[in-house]
């Protein structure tokens, strides 16, 4: 019987839009950085001591039993307070041929879908828990107490694990680097026609833990496990990068052609390429898909930071006192005054006093800096934008003021780095306007109606960030623990309220009009990203543009 997998390092790197937080500085080489690895403890039944990490054989029609551990992310200690750990589906089919899959896989049965995600079937399917599973009596377990959770949801298998409440927080000991816990087991079989390099990875994007605060702890290192089923006959091929294109070759001819040869077995494509993001004067290190998804600028493949990124963008503020100057929008919001739109001018007196019309907005609904904290679409790729489309207005008296049209109304947008939403209709009933828009508004960002047909602009806003269960302005773990909490009844936040449409817009993450446990896990998705839902761990609304 021959020994199994090896440990492939892949890294040390922030990842995705999710890693505000994270340090700009390169990771320094192991121990240094926090590691999430996986380690082959038994084979065909019999331990395996040490766990196997490197050099590692199998045959065909092998049990192995792998556990997934993290190193400790502190010299001095700290704590965590939850952590996902996503399989890669695709990985299980890397070699020549066969598979390394969960023992007992069925395809129908536990509902393994081709990305981009497709919504299961009603009812659910079985799911594999006998040979996937997170076993909470382990001794070293990262989170005993907590919340568990393991499915087949993101295109791969799951692993996902959260402290509600008060509950004990996963402890890193001061012993340092060399302290380790335990998160997950996978007990895969070899087919019978495996042969070849299987590489066996956990999803960057979607692995990760995460702080008391729902702050990821990061650098996050993920090393993933390569199994040699039989020998790899000469010449041993491999994917080999060389700028764009991808190529199988031999690593002395991937040499030769100033590739990057990444090792026996592996397959085409290549990772795709990184450059500079911009996102206001934010820059980091992303893929072009991401910068994008994210409302940033992508200034090209192979670009760095050490150029700055430009400055917002400047237009007409109206002070509190109507006078015009230029600012930047930040600026002008927190002097107080009101932001006519990137690029305007004061010219033509735009802040000028309206003498006939002494009307401003009393009240809104949803009421004025609500946050609508649902799911932005549904999560098959081409579901349509959801969230508010509308919002009705009730003024002091609009005497004087009749017909209202959209011209009476101005809108914008903070951050201003994507189009405010168009109205398209303003239905006025005794002093309410319903004030509606072509679009729903833009997800990340407060939306401003400012109604500029009085002799002072008053406004209304509107915030959107999935995920925000807990209306902080940020979408975070925190916001899990809040709605499990909710649910439960325990801790039970001040905007639990269940009568109150405007607390379910915060909570109903699937706008299912219901809050239960499914919406634990519609959170859990549009935290990380899954289908065709943007990642929004880390993201924060900036102040609300309009007083309290």
């Amino acid at each position: 019987m021959r020994k199994v997998l090896s440990a492939c390092l892949l890294g040390c790197a922030t990842l995705g839009l999710m890693t505000a937080h994270a340090e700009a500085q390169p990771c320094t080489p192991l121990p240094a950085c926090p590691t999430v690895y996986l380690q082959i403890v038994a084979q065909n039944g019999s331990p395996v001591n040490p766990p196997c990490t490197t050099d590692c054989m199998a045959d065909p029609d092998d049990l192995l039993t792998v556990e997934a551990w993290v190193r400790c992310w502190s010299n001095t200690g700290g704590t965590a307070r939850a952590y996902q750990l996503n399989w890669i589906y695709d990985d299980f089919f890397s070699g020549t041929s066969g598979n390394l899959l969960p023992n007992g896989f069925h395809e129908t049965t536990e509902c393994m879908f081709d990305c981009p995600f497709e919504m299961p079937p009603n009812p659910p399917c079985a799911f594999n828990e006998a040979n996937f599973f997170i076993d909470v009596s382990h001794p070293d377990f990262l989170l005993p107490g907590g919340f568990t959770s393991t499915d087949t949801a993101h295109c791969g298998y799951r692993h996902v694990a959260a402290v509600p409440g008060n509950g004990p927080l996963g402890l890193c000991t001061p012993a340092g680097r060399l302290d380790k816990k335990y998160l997950g087991t996978a007990i895969l079989r070899v087919s019978g026609d495996a042969a070849g390099l299987f590489e066996i990875g956990l999803e960057p994007q979607e692995t990760r833990v995460t702080r008391p605060n729902g702050v990821r702890i990061l650098p996050l290192v993920l090393e993933g496990l390569t199994v040699m089923v039989g020998e790899c006959p000469p010449p041993c091929l491999g994917a080999c990068c060389i700028g764009a294109n991808c190529q199988s070759l031999a690593e002395p001819a991937c040499a030769a052609a100033s590739g990057m040869w990444r090792g026996p077995g592996t397959t085409c494509p290549c990772p795709p390429p990184m450059g500079a993001c911009c996102v206001g004067t934010t820059c980091s290190i992303l893929t072009e898909q991401a910068c994008l998804g994210g409302a940033g600028m992508w200034r090209g493949e192979g670009s760095n930071c050490s150029v700055p990124c430009p400055p917002p963008p400047m237009g007409a503020c109206c002070a509190t006192n109507m006078t015009c100057s230029i600012q930047t929008q930040t600026a002008c919001v927190s002097g107080g005054g009101e932001f006519r739109g990137a690029d305007t001018t004061c010219g033509g007196d735009p802040c000028a006093v309206v003498k006939d019309c002494m009307a401003s907005i009393a009240s809104a609904a949803p009421p004025r800096n609500a946050i609508d904290g649902r799911q932005t679409s549904e999560l098959a790729a081409g579901s349509p934008a959801q969230g508010w489309q509308a919002v009705a207005v009730t003024f002091d008296n609009l005497a004087g003021c009749l017909p209202l049209a959209p011209s009476d109304f101005a809108v914008s947008v903070l951050p201003n780095d994507v189009a405010p939403p168009v109205i398209n209709n303003v239905a006025v009933n005794g002093n309410t306007a319903t004030v509606s828009f072509a679009a729903p508004i833009p997800p990340g960002h407060w939306t401003q109606v400012m109604f500029t047909g009085g002799t002072a602009p008053s406004s209304t806003c509107l915030g959107f960030l999935s995920a925000d269960v807990n209306a902080d302005r940020t979408a975070s773990a925190q916001d899990i623990l809040a709605l499990i909490d909710c649910i439960n009844g325990v801790n039970r936040p001040v905007n639990c309220d269940w009568d109150s449409p405007t607390e379910l817009a915060s909570s109903d993450a699937d706008r299912s009009g219901q809050r239960n446990s499914q919406d634990i896990l519609r959170v859990i998705d549009a935290l990380n990203g899954a289908g065709a839902l943007d990642p929004w761990n880390g993201r924060t609304l900036p102040p609300s543009p309009c007083a309290p």
